[in-house]
């Protein structure tokens, strides 16, 4: 009927911004617009236009801010997914068209990110979705609307509030010192997140790399989907044995185990055929931090003593298969160097 307009309608990841002013309304061409004028109303799984142009209205106001993530959080959609996730997948096209922009949304996000990213709010496409995705798209967006000094007190401020979760806080850490060729996050081009200096990417890093320290010493330092984030900060800014010394006390309880080893070490998989959707073995596991030699012995411990939760056991299984073939990979390229060496001088095989 429309064919001009499937340009418009293509899947767009979640870095897009688009161009279109959505406080105006939802138009044909977008993707939920062009559902709305087939149904003649609004999806149930979209915030009103005339809630976000409030929440637009309000972005200054904090007290504001917090009551209506609040709700979003509190309210679902048909399929169970709360309305935080269209308001976060709203948000980064709403900013980008701000003159200015308070810190004040930014103070929220550092107050609730946590509870917002372990609320995922799955979109099961063919590309995984979740709040820990939007999230991040929603921080970065803020970081690049605020300057250097806002965006640092700010975070200062969060670290200084045992009331604040460790994890958001670590996320956009880690996508600032990115930027500075710092932290854990490794990236061809700079975002440009931020106007921040060298320096005081150094200086946020070695904060927040003491909260952590000091949240693990008392033993409240949570696993959680963040962990990937809170470890890689702390060992980029501390160095590996803080880290080393709270992952080896976590392994040896199973249930810690399991959890470690989900938010950590493997990633969830998407694939068209079956199982579909499987968990795999990271690439950039560092084994400063983890000891994959032990781990390896006690996935299989617990697995033999039944241990786990039997819907873990595919994944755990994955885990030990990823495991034992990356230390066999390793002890042939050993060995490969050392044949290579000798070859070369033959004094090396003595």
């Amino acid at each position: 009927m429309f064919p001009g307009v499937g340009r418009y309608l293509v899947e767009r990841n979640a870095y897009y911004h688009g161009t279109q002013d959505l406080l105006r309304g939802r138009r044909i061409g977008s993707p939920d617009g062009f559902d709305s004028y087939f149904r003649f109303t609004i999806p149930a799984d979209q915030i009103s236009v005339s809630d976000l142009r409030k929440i637009s209205a309000h972005l200054d106001d904090e007290e504001y801010l917090t009551k209506f993530i609040e709700r979003a959080l509190e309210t679902h959609t048909t399929d169970g997914t709360s309305f935080i996730a269209p308001l976060l997948g709203s948000l980064p096209t709403i900013l980008d068209r701000q003159q200015r922009l308070d810190p004040g949304l930014f103070k929220v996000f550092l107050q609730v990110g946590d509870r917002i990213i372990e609320q995922k709010d799955e979109d099961r496409s063919f590309s995984l979705m979740t709040n820990r995705n939007r999230l991040g798209t929603v921080l970065r967006t803020i970081c690049r609307h605020l300057d250097s000094e806002a965006i640092q007190s700010t975070l200062v401020a969060a670290l200084d509030d045992p009331k604040a979760g460790i994890g958001t806080a670590a996320m956009i850490v880690a996508e600032l010192a990115a930027d500075r060729g710092l932290g854990p996050l490794r990236k061809g081009n700079a975002e440009n997140v931020s106007s921040l200096t060298h320096q005081q990417v150094q200086d946020l890093g070695k904060r927040i790399s003491e909260r952590i320290s000091d949240m693990a010493s008392s033993d409240i330092l949570p696993i959680s989907s963040m962990t990937d984030y809170i470890l890689g900060i702390w060992t980029s800014f501390a160095g590996p044995n803080g880290p080393r010394s709270w992952v080896d006390k976590k392994i040896r309880d199973p249930d810690e185990f399991r959890n470690l080893i989900f938010a950590a070490i493997t990633h969830e998989v998407s694939s068209s055929s079956a199982p579909y959707r499987y968990r795999h073995l990271r690439d950039d596991i560092d084994e400063a931090v983890f000891d994959l030699a032990e781990m390896l012995r006690l996935a299989k411990l617990y697995l033999e003593a039944h241990e786990l939760a039997e819907d873990d056991e595919p994944d755990i299984l994955k885990f030990i298969t990823g495991v034992e073939q990356r230390l066999k990979d390793r002890t042939q390229e050993s060995t490969a160097e050392l044949e290579v060496a000798a070859a070369s001088d033959p004094g090396v095989s003595e």
